[in-house]
């Protein structure tokens, strides 16, 4: 029995490690945009909700989703380029990087955070590392 990638997933069978085109680097962009966009939009449409939940001011959920909303078209640009370059995979995935390690410090600090907010930033970090690798190995495979 032969098994076969979700048709999401760009394939390489066949092909030597390199010679991918940039289909895994476009896969993580998309990735990291879906993930922006969606976690953007949550947190403008939900803020006083999560605020409350959370422990965190209201304020600096609109902040960040507001920053979320305005990166996934930059995000969205460089995924769109004909020809990408390492630098667009590294450069998303470094500021990825500061994601996972600002949400762990706060998240371990606790800064006034309930214990679900703490457990909600910290779930935030997985797909965002799942992302950086994603953008990280596309960028190598260039």
């Amino acid at each position: 029995m032969e098994h076969t990638l979700p048709s999401a997933l760009p394939s390489t069978r066949g092909t030597s490690p390199s010679a991918d085109n940039g289909e895994l680097l476009r896969f993580g962009l998309g990735f990291n945009t879906a993930l922006c966009s969606t976690t953007g939009a949550i947190a403008l449409a939900f803020a006083g909700s999560l605020g409350d939940w959370m422990g965190l001011d209201t304020r600096v959920i609109r902040a960040v989703g507001a920053a979320l909303l305005l990166y996934a078209p930059a995000l969205l640009w460089l995924r769109s380029r004909t020809e990408l370059q390492p630098w667009h995979g590294w450069l998303p995935a470094m500021l990825d990087d500061v994601w996972v390690v600002a949400v762990a410090t706060i998240a371990t600090a606790g800064w006034g955070l309930t214990t679900g907010g703490r457990w909600l930033l910290a779930a935030t970090a997985v797909p965002v590392a799942i992302s950086a690798v994603l953008q990280l190995a596309g960028a190598k495979r260039l």
